[in-house]
């Protein structure tokens, strides 16, 4: 993120240029962090449930056990709460 921020420098003086204040600037790639960060997690955890799903699957086939479903919620917010402080932290620190 941080080299993003510097590489649009002219793309700020722009924005700057017609009127937007600061904040709004931060807001901006803040809310572009986001973005990317929801949507990487979105799809880490898909291709992480459909990997771990087969391996049970497989599993499952084998030693003709039960299949059991488990989605660790705790881990997955704890995750996401330190994914949106890390995009935070990247957008805000470069722009001061």
């Amino acid at each position: 993120m941080t080299a993003n921020i510097y590489n649009q420098a002219k793309e700020i003086g722009v924005m700057r240029a017609i009127g937007l204040s600061k904040c709004r600037i931060r807001m901006l790639y803040f809310y572009e962090a986001l973005v990317l960060v929801f949507s990487s997690s979105i799809l880490g955890i898909a291709i992480g449930m459909a990997v771990g799903y087969t391996m049970t699957l497989q599993q499952k086939l084998i030693l003709q056990t039960p299949l059991p479903f488990f989605f660790p919620t705790e881990q997955f917010l704890v995750i996401l709460g330190i994914s949106i402080v890390c995009a935070f932290i990247s957008t805000f620190g470069p722009t001061t």
